[in-house]
């Protein structure tokens, strides 16, 4: 124990943590390999001229010595109860480049060739994962995917932690994702929206380490829903709804705006329930449509709704497109707030504004609360409760 302490000493400059030497868990290579205890077996592919002789006494000073061969990536941990959490520093014993690196675990220290690992290779605990801790969840819309690292904990918002985006049918950012990933290679991965198709070229896509990405299951979702059809629910409306629920207060109704392609006003009633709501078009939808379905009319470069508040009163074609798209929009969201708010409710609606098109409603909402990445929160909020 004391070589240990030295060693992480020496390498990592902080004072170490004891670690307790636990024998008989089970780390899981998915090729087949089991370790049964962690003090003592190496991955096959290893003569045993290779093996330094100090892992089979638990002393991890010399791991480093063991190298990488064939296919199967070496595996050793001491702790086998604790997750590999991030990369810390490459073995400075020997010349081994990227194939050997230090990981430092939750309560010990790990040795494997992060970089060599593919999706059906990576080492996995058998035990379950507590609650709390890291996922990385994707929502994938018609117009844009976002992709967030989240931490589930503390406080009942999940924490944005990072954040990318990307237009949809545009290359997936992999080295963010990569660098997310070999944080904490065993985070779970969401990935779920309004665009299936879209949905399965993320995930066919990802990055080939740590977790495959995995979509939501609706009967699993933490939400009770009181529509006709529940399982014709766009799911991002649902998720929205997850997370209004970790943030109104007991016996307060949510009203959640969601701007983008189309734009929902969806509400969830004091006791959490969603209730429904309704969809109209979004901006960019509205011009299209005016343009596409008539002989005359000219195509508004809906970007241009988000630069400047348009006059009411159109001095020519262009101007009046602009201003019914704008002003009928901004209208419309707002009649829809106030039939779906409860005059008689002791405490008036959270209401919750989203999407991509939420800046040009924000002015003229000044009581709903604007954040970007409610349906990300949902997501992560949904993958902790299953």
């Amino acid at each position: 124990m004391q070589r240990l302490a030295d060693f992480g000493q020496q390498l990592f400059h902080f004072p170490p943590r004891p670690v307790e030497f636990k024998s008989n868990r089970n780390f899981r290579l998915h090729r087949g390999l089991h370790i049964a205890d962690a003090r003592s077996e190496i991955a096959p592919g290893l003569r045993p001229e290779h093996h330094s002789g100090h892992a089979q006494h638990g002393e991890t000073g010399h791991n480093c010595f063991l190298q990488d061969h064939g296919e199967f990536p070496l595996v050793w941990a001491i702790d086998a109860n604790c997750i590999v959490r991030y990369p810390v520093i490459r073995c400075p014993v020997q010349n081994l480049g990227n194939n050997l690196e230090f990981f430092f675990s939750c309560g010990g220290l790990a040795l494997f060739s992060p970089r060599r690992y593919a999706a059906n290779n990576r080492v996995q605990s058998s035990e379950p994962q507590p609650e709390g801790g890291y996922v990385i969840v994707v929502d994938v819309g018609n117009t844009r995917a976002k992709f967030s690292r989240m931490n589930l904990s503390p406080g009942p918002v999940p924490r944005t932690l990072a954040f990318s985006v990307v237009a949809v049918g545009q290359a997936i950012p992999r080295s963010v994702l990569e660098n997310w990933i070999a944080d904490d290679p065993d985070q779970p991965v969401i990935v779920d929206g309004s665009n299936p198709a879209e949905i399965e070229r993320v995930i066919h896509c990802w990055p080939l380490i740590g977790r495959r990405p995995r979509r939501l299951e609706r009967g699993q979702l933490p939400l009770a829903i009181d529509v006709d059809y529940p399982e014709k629910v766009g799911i991002d409306r649902l998720l929205n709804a997850i997370a209004a629920n970790a943030r109104r207060q007991p016996g307060q109704s949510t009203i959640i705006v969601d701007s983008g392609t189309a734009t929902t006003v969806d509400r969830v009633d004091g006791r959490g329930v969603f209730c429904g709501g309704a969809i109209l078009p979004g901006f960019e939808m509205g011009a299209k449509a005016l343009h596409q379905y008539t002989a005359l009319l000219p195509l508004i470069q809906h970007h241009r709704l988000h630069d400047r508040e348009p006059s009411p009163i159109g001095r020519n074609t262009t101007a009046a497109l602009e201003s019914g798209l704008y002003w009928g929009h901004v209208g419309g969201v707002r009649e829809l707030i106030t039939r779906m708010s409860d005059p008689a409710a002791d405490k008036a609606p959270l209401v919750l504004l989203t999407g991509g098109a939420a800046p040009v409603l924000r002015p003229h909402l000044p009581n709903a609360e604007w954040d970007a990445g409610l349906c990300l929160q949902g997501l992560a909020l949904a993958a902790a409760h299953r």
